[in-house]
Formats: structure tokens, sequence, C-alpha cells
């Protein structure tokens, strides 16, 4: 089952969403936590929905039920009828940053890494709104600072053969190129299979790392060719073009890697999920009510055996409360009695 989407999975995935640019931004939606739903419409297009569910993102036409949260709330506030002017991936980064403006200019990043987030900027990318605010060694995601940690990074997507050509080789090629490149491993097993290339050899020569960069520069350029894998009739992976990796598995050609992503990844939460919920809720405050009337039912009955006592011994308490009034006065010490002055009460053992 796929798990996140790769840098190079996201610079294929660019290509279907540059689709949404002059596009308006419509409405945004909540789902679950980490779920959000960008209406996007453009003209002769429809509505559709710029989905991020960490971590993926996507364009589809199907949101989720939820709660409209504050993040949510803010983008309606002041982005909505917003013109879509770019979205685009932010160098070789798991970063897609989409520019809309309406009386001001804002970026929305989307982060698909790690704990994942989305980050509304001005136009200056000081960040104006997180989904959530985030504190790293070396990054502050909250209002007021600068999101720019990124900036300084390489990008992985310009490297030269140069670059493959000094690499140094830690455990295995694949594994180096995964890393070293930011690609994951789904990838960087790829280039080395078309490259000709042992993915688990630690002794590669120049001529193979010539070959492993001219097979990534050429993947690079590959047109769009969406497939999803299945191993035993069960979902492996979605990839955006045909692996020469999952040669061997069965190969499910689509004409769209959005939809793809959304068909098989999307989490809804149905209007009857959400009515099963607040259900659960009624139940819970019904049972907490039962507990509360046994409670009061039990003091009722307490209270009951106590008035027919009261009831039944009535000239006797009455003499007892008679005594009692004259023990205030006097100070009289009777044994079987307590008093307190202070409060005025007296105990008495019947």
């Amino acid at each position: 089952m796929k798990s996140e989407l790769s840098s190079i999975d996201l610079h294929f995935l660019m290509k279907e969403l540059k689709e949404i640019e002059g596009g308006l931004l419509d409405k945004t939606y909540s789902g679950d936590k980490k779920q959000l739903f960008f209406q996007i419409y453009k003209k002769d297009a429809g509505k559709k929905f710029l989905t991020y569910q960490h971590p993926f993102l996507w364009l589809g036409n199907k949101k989720s039920e939820g709660e409209l949260s504050n993040f949510a709330t803010y983008l309606r506030k002041y982005y909505e009828r917003a013109k879509i002017m770019s979205i685009k991936q932010v160098n070789s980064e798991r970063i897609v940053e989409l520019t809309i403006q309406k009386e001001n200019a804002a970026k929305v990043y989307f982060e698909l890494f790690g704990q994942g987030n989305v980050i509304i900027c001005d136009h200056d990318n000081k960040i104006i709104f997180p989904l959530e605010v985030q504190e790293w060694p070396d990054r502050l995601i909250k209002r007021g600072e600068k999101y720019d940690w990124f900036k300084n990074n390489k990008n992985f997507f310009d490297s030269t053969e140069k670059d493959f050509r000094s690499l140094e080789i830690k455990e295995n090629i694949s594994k180096t190129l995964a890393v070293s490149f930011s690609m994951g491993g789904v990838f960087a097993e790829e280039i080395c299979l078309r490259a000709e290339v042992d993915p688990k050899s630690d002794d590669v020569n120049q001529k193979d790392k010539k070959k492993l960069y001219e097979s990534y520069a050429k993947l690079l350029k590959e047109p769009l060719n969406p497939q999803i894998i299945f191993d035993n009739e069960k979902l492996k992976d979605i990839t955006p073009i045909k692996l020469q990796k999952y040669s061997g598995l069965e190969n499910k050609p689509l004409e769209s890697f959005n939809q793809a992503l959304e068909d098989n990844l999307l989490i809804v939460q149905e209007p009857g999920q959400k009515e099963n919920e607040n259900l659960k809720k009624i139940q819970t405050k019904i049972e907490m009510q039962k507990e509360v009337l046994e409670e009061y039912r039990e003091k009722i009955e307490d209270n009951n055996k106590k008035a027919e006592y009261l009831y039944a011994n009535y000239e006797k308490i009455e003499e007892l409360l008679n005594k009692g009034k004259e023990i205030l006065k006097t100070g009289e010490i009777v044994k079987g009695m307590k008093i307190n002055k202070k409060d005025k009460k007296i105990t008495v053992e019947v």
C-alpha cells in the first residue's frame, strides 16, 4: 500500500495539478485531522476539490464530512473566491506552493513530509495562519515567523552528471540514491534497473554512475502514465509512470494520477458516520443521567426511612428538642448528647 508521495511522485503530479491555475478558490472544508478540501471552480471544468490528506495531495471530486476548523474558516473569510495564480512544487521538496490573489496575494504551502502541515503566508512568506503550530530545532511554524527554511536546500532535480559521479556509496547504490537525491526507495531502485546496475551493489564505477544519471534525467522527462499495482489482488502501489520494478506484478493503467490517488486513498467520513457519533454522545449522556437518577432514588429511599422514623417517634423527638433548647441555655452536660454552641447544633444518639 502506498504510504506517501515521494518528491518524484510530486514532480509528476504537478503536471496534472497545473489545470487549476486560473481557477477560483471557493469554500474550504474540513474532514478528519489533517484533512482539508479546497473547492476549486474553473469555467468549463466545473468544481473539483484540491484534497490534502497528509501525507497526500490530489485533485478529486469528493469530500468528506467534518466540523469546520478554524483554519478552513479563516480561508473562507479572507480568501473565498480568490484567483489561483499558480501551483508548483518547491524545488525537489515534498512541498506544494499554491499562490492565490484576492485583495492581497497569499501563498498556501502543503507539507507532505514528517508530521505534515498546511501554512498560509503573505506575499513575503511571513506566516499568517498555520494549520498546526510546530517547533523544530531548525524551524518554527507559527504566526509571524518567516517560512523560508528550505531556501538554501539543494534542488535535486537540477542534479548533474558530476553530482552522480561524485557519489560515495553507503551500504548499496539504491539506498545511496534514495538518500542523496531524496527520491525514495522505489524510484532509486527503478533508476538502477533502467541503468542496468544492480541496486544492491556497493561497488559502482564511473561508467555506471553516468548511466544512472542518464536514467534519472530521462525518467524525470517521461510523460505521465499512471498505474495501479496489485500483488496477489492486493493494492501494492500507485505510480505516475510505468516502472520496471513492478514488471512481474499486475499493472493497471489509468488516465489520471489524481483519480488513482483519490479512488484508493481517500478516507471518507459519510454523513451517517457523523450521525452515529452523535448518537453515541447522546447514549453516553443517557447512561450518565441514569446513574444520577439511581443516586437520587437511593437518597429518596434513605430520606423516606428517616421521615418514617421521625413520624413514629414524634413525641420522643419533640421532648429531646425541648431538652436541647434548655441545654443550650444552661450548658448542662447530658450523656448521649453532643452540643455545638457555635453552630447551635445538638447531636443525639437514638
